[in-house]
């Protein structure tokens, strides 16, 4: 008997069909069906039946007037949980926080003329589907080049890429200038890791200030 792994296909006897027909005889009008019938109370399962692949247990959580949930249909489903669920759905990913760092103490460096990726400010982020439009903000409590007067960039990147940067120009030694950039732009599907970077024209000792109570942060948002 092929079912349920296919159809069956009953030899039907007719009126004149004798007894000892062959290769299907009177007995096996009897078996075939009845191995048929069988093999069907188990695929279906008997109620509030504990046997896995049966479909009683598959559809036990279909009670009342429930129907089960289709692939493409539109319903509306209540009181679920979804454990890590990857939603591919462009229009509906929903706008929010994809991921952020920070650093909670001052960083230095004493390169001239190059960009200095800040240790601790990079994040990895997962874009959905759709060629998302993103939101990343680096934000600190201030650069300062205490050696000399000098134009300090901060530069969003993503490898070598330079996305955005925000420059400003210290009127004095010292000066204490903002460690603040914005870029907003559209990102393809799948992981982007971005960081923050920053630059001094002239020599000296190029700060950025954090702390605990004051951190220095990179934000991605889906916008």
């Amino acid at each position: 008997m092929p079912f349920p792994t296919d159809l069956d296909n009953f030899f039907d006897p007719g009126a004149t069909t004798p007894l000892n027909n062959t290769p299907k005889g009177h007995s096996d009008w009897h078996t075939d069906p009845n191995t048929a019938i069988e093999a069907l109370e188990e695929k279906v399962g008997a109620d509030s039946s504990a046997v896995t692949t049966s479909h009683d247990y598959k559809l036990s959580g279909v009670t009342g007037s429930d129907k089960a949930v289709s692939k493409t249909g539109t319903e509306t489903l209540t009181n679920k949980t979804l454990t890590s669920p990857v939603i591919n759905n462009p229009t509906g990913a929903v706008a929010g926080k994809l991921g952020s760092a920070k650093r909670t103490s001052t960083f230095t460096t004493t390169t001239v003329g190059s960009l200095v990726d800040v240790t601790d400010l990079s994040v990895t982020v997962t874009v959905p589907e759709g060629d998302r439009e993103i939101k990343i903000t680096v934000f600190g409590n201030n650069l300062a080049n205490n050696t000399s007067v000098s134009y300090l960039q901060t530069v969003i990147r993503e490898g070598s890429t330079t996305l955005q940067i925000a420059t400003v120009d210290q009127a004095a030694v010292g000066d204490r200038v903002p460690f603040s950039c914005i870029y907003v732009g559209t990102a393809t599907a799948g992981s982007h890791t971005y960081k923050a970077s920053i630059l001094q024209e002239n020599a000296g000792t190029l700060s950025l200030a954090a702390a605990a109570t004051y951190p220095a942060f990179i934000l991605v948002e889906l916008i």
